[in-house]
Order: C-alpha cells, then sequence, then structure tokens
C-alpha cells in the first residue's frame, strides 16, 4: 500500500481508517483491505479529488464502527461527510431491501455520493469473484434495480460510466434496451 503520494488530509483519513477498523474482518482479510481496494479504485479516477478519496477511505465507518457523519464533517468537512452520508444505511434501518430504498434517496439528494458507491460496488462484487462467495448472487439480482435508480444520475460523468461498465461486466450485465452494447 503506497501512502506517501497521499496529502496529509488524504493521509489522516487512512489512518483514522485504521484505527475504527482495528480488528475487523471483511470475510478472511483484515478490513482495511476492503477500504485500500475502494480507496485504490476509486483513486483511479479521481485521483486528485481529496475530498472523494478521504470520503473513500471513511465511506463503511459510520455503518460499522462509532465513527459518525458529524465526525467526518468537523474534521475533513462538508463535501466528505455529504459522500459519506449518502452511502451510509446503517443495518438498524431494517432489511436489505429498506436499506437500498435510503440509499437511493440519499443518493439522489446527494448523487456526488456515487463517486464513493461504485468504487465500494466494484470492490464488492471483485471480492465475491476471488473469494467464492455466495453473496455474488445478492449483488448480482440487486443490479438491475441499482442500474435502473442510480445509473441515469451517472450518465453525464465518464468516469462513473466507467465504473458502471465494469460492474456491468464483471455481473454478465447488458443493457436489454441496446442488446448490440452487451
Amino acid at each position: 500500500m503506497k501512502t506517501e503520494t497521499m496529502t496529509p488530509k488524504v493521509q489522516r483519513a487512512w489512518v483514522l481508517s485504521q484505527e475504527i477498523h482495528d480488528g475487523q474482518m471483511y470475510g478472511v482479510f483484515p478490513y482495511v483491505k476492503h477500504i485500500w481496494d475502494v480507496y485504490s479504485m476509486g483513486a483511479e479516477h479521481w485521483p486528485d479529488d481529496e475530498d472523494v478519496l478521504v470520503a473513500l477511505l471513511l465511506h463503511d465507518g459510520p455503518e460499522d464502527t462509532s465513527l459518525t457523519v458529524g465526525d467526518i464533517r468537523t474534521e475533513f468537512g462538508d463535501r466528505p461527510a455529504n459522500m459519506v452520508h449518502a452511502v451510509t444505511t446503517p443495518s438498524s434501518l431494517g432489511n436489505r431491501n429498506i436499506r437500498l430504498e435510503v440509499l437511493f434517496e440519499q443518493l439522489l439528494e446527494f448523487p456526488e455520493g456515487l463517486k464513493v458507491k461504485l468504487p465500494d460496488r466494484k470492490a464488492n462484487v471483485t471480492s465475491c469473484w476471488t473469494e467464492h462467495n455466495p453473496m455474488l448472487f445478492r449483488y448480482y439480482k440487486e443490479h438491475r434495480k441499482l442500474r435502473k435508480r442510480l445509473r441515469p444520475l451517472s450518465l453525464e460523468d465518464p468516469k462513473l460510466m466507467a465504473l458502471w461498465a465494469d460492474i456491468d461486466k464483471m455481473l454478465g450485465w447488458w443493457d436489454p434496451d441496446r442488446p448490440d452494447k452487451r
């Protein structure tokens, strides 16, 4: 993990992420591997956007640790806090379908959160593929709904569209309205 090119602000977020996820696991790996994977996938598209990079590193904090969106806002500012808020759906909200509806509402309110959600989804799908995790089927089933509700928010952004294309390809998806684009 190369951190020497990180700005001080992004470095602080990386250190905080390691601290708050200490001892947590993501499958058979320490949780920070997932955080790094999401960061790396997002950094490919927004390498110079400090706020996006911070949000990528802290995106699971409010769901899985005691870190709050308010903490992120205080330490790192409104924009990364808003992106993290847009993708935060605590399990206390209810079942997965309810959480997806909340996610849709939050991303409609703050669509820039897709700069976090799509690298996160790509990292999740990639991990399921490589670890032969049956969660992949859940991601496959959810993809149509995600795509229908969220992809229209991405149409003007080629970087987001590239992430959609990557996820589509991993899940064997093609646009039924454009069968030539398989």
